[in-house]
C-alpha cells in the first residue's frame, strides 16, 4: 500500500542523506520511515526508527516534526 511506498521512498532519502552526512535529512528520513511503520501498525519497527530519529532531533536541536515523533513514541510506549 501507500505506506510501504512511502517507507521505500524515505529509505532512498535516508541513503542520500547518509551519503552526504546531512544529519537533519537523516533524522527526518528515519522519522518518516518510523511513522510509515507506525501507521502500518508495525510497532516494533516503528519504535526503533522513531527512537533513532528522536535522538538525532535532540542532538542536533531539530524542532520541525519533533512533536509528531514524541506523540508516536508516547503511544508506542503504552503498547509495549
Amino acid at each position: 500500500g501507500k505506506h510501504y511506498k512511502s517507507i521505500n521512498l524515505h529509505r532512498k532519502a535516508l541513503d542520500l542523506a547518509k551519503k552526504y552526512n546531512y544529519m537533519p535529512g537523516i533524522a527526518t528520513a528515519l522519522a518518516n520511515i518510523g511513522l510509515g511503520y507506525y501507521y502500518k501498525k508495525r510497532s516494533k519497527k516503528a519504535y526503533l526508527y522513531l527512537q533513532k530519529a528522536f535522538l538525532l532531533y535532540e542532538r542536533f536541536n531539530i524542532v520541525k516534526g519533533r512533536k509528531k515523533i514524541e506523540k508516536a513514541l508516547e503511544t508506542l510506549n503504552h503498547i509495549k
